[in-house]
């Protein structure tokens, strides 16, 4: 389980270190480069319509972790809008509040 909290912060490191920098270079535009990019209907549209793909999976299953309670519906919402620079986060303080036990990683509440 640490080689994998280990991963979590390698990825939210990346994933921080390249936001700051399209932020710095482009400010808030990033919802503006994913649509017109999907409307491109190119790679780049694939490639952002599979990721958005994930992006859901990943706030869905946050929020049915959490029974789809308010704070788990937030949260989900929150992973979807905000990526890995929320997900990351939320996998690795759910990795160490389970303390080793993948099956309580993976079912939260509903274990």
């Amino acid at each position: 389980m640490k080689v994998f909290q280990f991963f979590l912060v390698v990825c939210w490191l990346g994933v921080a270190a390249v936001t700051a920098v399209a932020f710095a270079e482009q400010g808030m535009a990033a919802g503006q480069v994913f649509v017109s990019d999907i409307q491109q209907l190119n790679w780049r549209a694939q490639f952002n319509v599979d990721f958005f793909a994930h992006l859901l999976l990943m706030g869905l299953w946050v929020a049915w972790r959490a029974r789809f309670s308010a704070l788990g519906i937030v949260t989900g919402v929150a992973c979807v809008l905000g990526g890995g620079l929320v997900s990351l986060i939320y996998i690795l303080v759910a990795a160490l509040r389970c303390g080793g036990d993948v099956q309580k990683l993976l079912l939260g509440q509903r274990l």
